[in-house]
């Protein structure tokens, strides 16, 4: 097991500062949050900026573990509403399933690019458990998705860890892994969500059904209400 920190922990440095600071704090693993990877392919010279980024986590002997997918839309205007930003397999319209897809297959560039092995992405549900209609849904419409996702991980090297969360966990993330059935699809387990998650508290039980599929982790606690 290889202790990291997720960058987001200094959101309000640049990804290179955030990087000399995680390494300060005497960290050597880290995920790539979504704002820092957003940080370093936003504007001009993005290349570069990724080169430079890898070469200083070289230098520092900090190892790039894992990306967090967008949560949040890159391709959506921030001024809209949170609804509309999110980036929900099942909610969202087909042409912007397309977009998010193509956004996927652009960050799995990147992470080659970082040498990084493993990117998360959350599952779709988040808005749309909410609604009875898309409910019923839910697992047919991530294996739908997924399945594609794995091709695009298949076809870059990468490895792609699908995060629990409270509307899509245990047994329903686990089947989903299974029945696509690609050594290019795992699991994410983050312990805060199960922790609050009636049917995922046991996370030992959790653990070792996930077994060869666990793929990547996020490891935090909370009081068993939310999120805290």
């Amino acid at each position: 097991m290889r202790l990291s920190i997720w960058t987001s922990f200094f959101i309000k440095l640049e990804p290179e500062d955030a990087l000399r600071a995680i390494f300060d704090a005497g960290f050597r693993h880290i995920e790539l949050s979504t704002e820092h990877m957003v940080s370093l392919v936003s504007g001009r010279g993005r290349g570069k900026k990724l080169e430079r980024f890898r070469k200083l986590a070289d230098d520092l002997g900090v190892g790039l573990g894992q990306c967090h997918a967008p949560i949040l839309s890159t391709i959506v205007s921030p001024r809209a509403s949170f609804r509309a930003r999110l980036v929900d397999w099942v909610d969202c319209a087909p042409g912007r399933v397309e977009a998010e897809i193509r956004v996927i297959e652009e960050w799995s560039g990147y992470c080659r690019i970082l040498g990084i092995p493993v990117l998360v992405v959350h599952p779709g549900g988040w808005w749309s458990v909410r609604d009875p209609r898309l409910r019923r849904r839910l697992r047919a419409k991530n294996y739908e998705i997924f399945l594609r996702l794995t091709g695009v991980a298949e076809k870059s090297g990468l490895g792609l860890a699908v995060e629990n969360m409270p509307y899509f966990g245990g047994g329903a993330l686990l089947e989903l892994v299974r029945k696509i059935d690609s050594a290019s699809l795992g699991i994410c387990l983050d312990t805060g969500h199960a922790a609050h998650t009636p049917g995922q508290r046991d996370i030992p039980s959790l653990i070792g059904a996930a077994g060869k599929d666990l793929m990547a982790t996020h490891l935090a606690d909370n009081y068993g209400k939310r999120d805290d």
